[in-house]
Parts: structure tokens; C-alpha cells; sequence
């Protein structure tokens, strides 16, 4: 089964053209998000794989900004992360992944926890913070407000946000950083 997804930004001027492809061994996305950040231009193209029970294992980016490209890659090797094909304990108990500069890393959670009797979940994820270049663990809630609302809270900074989402659980708002288009 094959899902397609077009998110705006809001923040930052930019547009994202996502591709979900769900198989008997899991799901792949594939994703281009173009546009301005800082008034630069920007293209990330990025490619996602997850098991049947939406848990993330293979994490390609590449990110071209001017005359300049990086590409990032985390993959899940038993109990610990590879980046960039080195082992990074830091990274050791994290399932999922949060991409900044777009919506679709929120479903992976959303689509994995399981919120019967327990409305409220906590997790670790590896987070890429695509403009100011770091990757670091962060611990991240998600709290079931109803079949369609989720309220997504980071630990460290306070920040929250409640995300609305379709029924196969994709981010369809996320207040004054992305929006369905």
C-alpha cells in the first residue's frame, strides 16, 4: 500500500513531498522537502525504514544548502545506533527519530505506542536538528487527546504542540510549523 503526503512550512518556507510504502516487512518513506531556510535554499531529501511495528532501524539524509552537502545516516545494529557507520552509545535505547524540518517523524510514534489504558507515553528519540547541524537523544511525551489529536511535548525545552492527524495517524497540523497542503 502506497500513501502520499504534502506538508507546507510554516516557520520556514518550504514544501515536502512525502511517500509511505507499507509492505508485509515494514515501511519505507521517502521524502523532498525544498525551500528557504535563512534565506538560503535548501533540498533534503530523506529515507526512512521501519519494521511492521513502525520501529525505526535505517535513517538516510542528505541535505544541500548552497554549494554544500551532507548526508547523515543512522542505522540500528542490535541494541546500539551506527552514525555516520560509527557506534554512538548515546543514542542506546532510542526506537524512534525526530527530523526538524518536518511533521512526518511525529507518526513513527505515533503509530508505534500503544496508548490503551495508558494515555501518555514517554520516549527516547535521536534527534537531528537539520539548521543547526546536531544530533543529540531527547526525551519526548506523547499524550492521546482523542482518535485524531495527539499533544507531542519535549522534555528539555518545554516546547508543546497538539497534532492533528488523519486516520492512518500522519501529522495533518501541527501549529505554526506545518500544515497539510
Amino acid at each position: 500500500m502506497e500513501r502520499k503526503i504534502r506538508w507546507e512550512g510554516l516557520e520556514h518556507k518550504f514544501l515536502e513531498n512525502c511517500t509511505l510504502t507499507e509492505t508485509d516487512n515494514g515501511v519505507a518513506i521517502t521524502s523532498i522537502i525544498t525551500g528557504q531556510v535563512n534565506n538560503q535554499e535548501i533540498k533534503i531529501s530523506y529515507k526512512i525504514l521501519t519494521d511492521t511495528l513502525w520501529r525505526t532501524y535505517f535513517v538516510e539524509i542528505n541535505v544541500i544548502s548552497g554549494r554544500n552537502e551532507k548526508i547523515i545516516l543512522l542505522e540500528k545494529k542490535g541494541a546500539y545506533w551506527l552514525v555516520n557507520n560509527a557506534i554512538d552509545h548515546r543514542f542506546d535505547g532510542c526506537i524512534d527519530i525526530d527530523i526538524s524540518l518536518t511533521p512526518f517523524t511525529n507518526t513513527l510514534p505515533i503509530r508505534r505506542l500503544v496508548f490503551d489504558g495508558q494515555l501518555s507515553n514517554r520516549i527516547e528519540v535521536i534527534y537531528i536538528d537539520i539548521i543547526a547541524d546536531i544530533i543529540i537523544p531527547v526525551r519526548q511525551y506523547y499524550t492521546k487527546i482523542s482518535d485524531s489529536v495527539y499533544l507531542y511535548e519535549n522534555e528539555k525545552s518545554t516546547f508543546k504542540a497538539e497534532l492533528k492527524t488523519d486516520p492512518y495517524g500522519l501529522v495533518i497540523e501541527y501549529p505554526k510549523l506545518f500544515r497539510e497542503k
